[in-house]
């Protein structure tokens, strides 16, 4: 029976020491072809390079590298070579260095026969081979989890402008049976996006990336909000939407993840309504326990609906799990999702969940978390805002924001509050700025050229030792998470494209502002042609409606766009893909903005390739396209806004 060829190297510069290692090798299950010696690490280090190298054993003492100075030369240059060290004398703490350096395994000469030597060569190349197996994993790992942020980002950007004009169409005047379709849109928007919150989250419970934030809040009041979300639904399949909350809490203010405990709320009253035709669904709080500096609720969404039969009951918080997977999913739909994201979080706040049914009459869900109460019971949680305007005069807001499209928005929204605004166009600018003058609030845009707003913000908290109130302003929600925006100095985040609400909302939370909107309930839509390359609906919304704000922004982009598309054609013919990448994410926010949809998928397209570089030979083309469709929408924007 042929033996098997191991390729092994041995740098010895002792001629016994290789002698005797010679006649170990004779005696294994290896080719003896498959042994190369040298006396020196220069000489070895040529052999790696040039020739194939399965384990590699390493004297100590060389007359070019002593003690571990030549394995910290090998393990930088040739990380896919395990490597065993040989030494004379037995040094424990010099074994351990070894290992955590890099060696698979460390060998006393004089100390070993064929034997050990087999298995030590053997052990190495596989335990070498199960590092390089992990390396490839959590490569592919970054990789769909790169996609899956992608992903988030990509998909969450319409559906915000679905649900964001939805819900100003929703405040119009618009007739009852159009509000009702609006309504019949929102609401399915609203679907999907927990869907893909649900999706995204089952792949980052499983990584063990899920994660709570810790902000002030009152529990009855997110029920009372998550009963208003609902009871038009509702109404519509006949179901009487109801809260029993407990008085006890009104007022309590305790420290949680409010965006975490209405996830669990609504796909637990997303369950509730698709398996009750008719009858009711109730939404119920309950203090449990309380003790000092902290209390124990339990949450409860009880349905009159088809109820679970008792044999599956342990069953349904399985991922993708369906009580009937024929007539029952078809009847009833949904993704076998939201249940098992509910276990996952619940989990995650080290809660208790649990279900009680009865076939024909019903189903209640119930789950415990113990929250700490909020030390100084200040009211810094705000859900909704009443609809009147925030008056905030005096206050002095930077704006730091590269994309002029951008600046001129949030200038004109801040300035119709009557605040005071400066803008600067990146993160070194917003340093000096703070440097010399005084703000009360700094919106931060993320990525911006020569410093992000990461780093502006270290450079804010720890250089120029300033308190002032930051909110991160990103379009890449899902690539940054919020506790890397709150670890970086941060006090808030707006994701890029928000409703005027959502801005309001975090401004007033920051700035602990007394609780008002900013938002005017008199916004204004107007359709575009359908066959128009662009659309204004979502610019009309942020400014709403104001004329003379739509025509200088409009202005602005029919100015920049075309400067940015040459600086874009000759990044890509240079195949400088770092600038590339970073020029089409900047044009990427004033596309959205001005809704050319078309124009948008294919900046993300030359974005994404320039990024992974990969599709570079269709770049070209994909970057002739754009700049067609630039020109035409353009060209409607000069005729239809004079501009």
């Amino acid at each position: 029976m042929k033996k098997e060829v191991i390729n092994v190297l041995l740098i010895e510069d002792n001629p016994d020491d290789q002698v005797m290692f010679k006649e170990h090798f004779q005696e294994i299950s290896f080719e003896q072809s498959g042994l190369t010696i040298c006396s020196n690490l220069s000489e070895g280090i040529k052999i790696l390079s040039e020739e194939k190298t399965d384990i590699l054993l390493l004297d100590m003492s060389l007359p070019d590298a002593i003690n571990l100075d030549g394995l910290q030369k090998i393990i930088s240059q040739f990380t896919n070579v395990p490597v065993i060290i040989l030494t004379g004398f037995r040094n424990p703490e010099i074994a351990i260095e070894a290992i955590q350096i890099g060696a698979q395994d460390y060998i006393v000469k004089g100390e070993y026969n064929s034997c050990l030597l087999e298995k030590s060569i053997r052990y190495a190349i596989e335990r070498q081979k199960l590092i390089q197996e992990r390396e490839v994993a959590e490569a592919a790992l970054k990789v769909k989890n790169h996609f899956l942020d992608n992903m988030s980002h990509e998909i969450k950007t319409p559906l915000n402008a679905i649900l964001g004009m939805s819900q100003l169409l929703s405040e119009s005047n618009s007739s009852k049976k159009n509000k009702k379709y609006i309504n019949a849109i929102r609401s399915a928007g609203k679907s999907l996006n927990w869907l893909v919150n649900d999706i995204l989250d089952i792949v980052r419970a499983r990584e063990g990336r899920l994660s709570l934030s810790s902000e002030t809040m009152n529990v009855n009041k997110i029920l009372k909000e998550l009963t208003n979300n609902y009871e038009i639904e509702a109404g519509i399949k006949g179901i009487i939407l109801n809260n029993n909350l407990d008085l006890d809490l009104d007022d309590v203010l305790v420290e949680g993840d409010p965006s975490r405990l209405l996830q669990i709320l609504n796909n637990m009253v997303l369950n509730a309504m698709r398996f009750t035709d008719d009858g009711i669904i109730g939404i119920q709080s309950q203090l449990i326990e309380k003790k000092e500096g902290s209390l124990k609720v339990q949450f409860s969404v009880v349905d009159t609906g088809v109820g679970i039969p008792r044999d599956k009951l342990d069953s349904i918080f399985e991922n993708f799990y369906q009580v009937d997977s024929s007539a029952h999913s078809r009847k009833y739909g949904g993704s076998g999702l939201g249940l098992s994201i509910c276990k996952e979080l619940v989990l995650l706040h080290n809660g208790q969940l649990w279900v009680e049914s009865t076939v024909g009459k019903g189903s209640a869900f119930h789950f415990e978390i113990n929250y700490a109460l909020e030390v100084n019971q200040c009211k810094k949680y705000l859900l909704s805002v009443p609809e009147e305007q925030l008056d905030s005069r005096g206050l002095k807001v930077l704006i730091a924001e590269d994309n002029k499209l951008n600046i001129m928005l949030l200038r004109e929204i801040l300035m119709d509050w009557h605040y005071e605004v400066v803008t600067v166009m990146n993160g070194v600018e917003a340093v000096k700025a703070l440097e010399y003058d005084t703000f009360d609030l700094v919106l931060m845009d993320i990525q911006m050229p020569g410093m992000g707003g990461l780093e502006a913000t270290e450079k804010i908290r720890s250089k120029l030792k300033l308190n002032v109130p930051i909110i991160a302003v990103t379009a890449n929600k899902g690539k940054f998470d919020h506790k890397m925006f709150i670890d970086a100095g941060m006090d808030g985040l707006v994701t890029k494209p928000y409703e005027k609400r959502e801005l309001a909302a975090e401004i007033t939370l920051v700035l602990d502002l007394e609780e008002k909107s900013i938002i005017k309930n008199d916004a204004s839509t107007t359709s575009n042609d359908d066959q128009r390359h662009y659309s204004l609906d979502y610019l009309q919304g942020m400014v709403n409606g104001n004329d003379k704000i739509m025509k200088n922004a409009a202005a602005t982009f029919v100015e920049e766009f075309p400067v940015e598309l040459v600086e874009l054609t000759t990044n890509i013919e240079k195949m400088e893909w770092m600038k590339t990448e970073k020029l089409a994410h900047k044009m990427k926010s004033s596309i959205d903005v001005m809704g050319i949809e078309q124009a948008g998928q294919l900046i993300r397209e030359i974005e994404m390739s320039a990024k992974e570089q990969i599709n570079l030979d269709m770049m070209a083309d994909t970057l002739n396209k754009l700049a067609s469709v630039g020109r035409v929408a353009i060209l409607e924007i000069k005729n239809d806004l004079d501009v």
